[in-house]
């Protein structure tokens, strides 16, 4: 499924604003929308209702988050 294209079209398509946050891995700020099947998503900010709704998922910090932390875990078996 896409994403809406701008904040009007998210709102026409029953997604929901949930509010403001900061990612825990990259610190960006971003919106979290409820889908309407009920399914919490991240958001990249958008400053007019004209703005393109981009997914926080594709910035792929979470992914790389869970890189860090295996790579972290390795470096911590190997030294013990």
């Amino acid at each position: 499924m896409n994403l809406p294209r701008n904040s009007e079209e998210l709102l026409a398509q029953r997604y929901r604003f949930l509010e403001f946050g900061v990612c825990d891995v990259c610190g960006k700020t971003v919106e979290w929308w409820m889908t309407p099947k009920h399914k919490q998503i991240p958001i990249n900010v958008m400053y007019s209702p004209k703005s393109p709704a981009e997914s926080h998922w594709e910035e792929n910090c979470f992914l790389k988050a869970k890189l860090k932390a295996k790579q972290n875990d390795r470096k911590e078996s190997v030294a013990a």
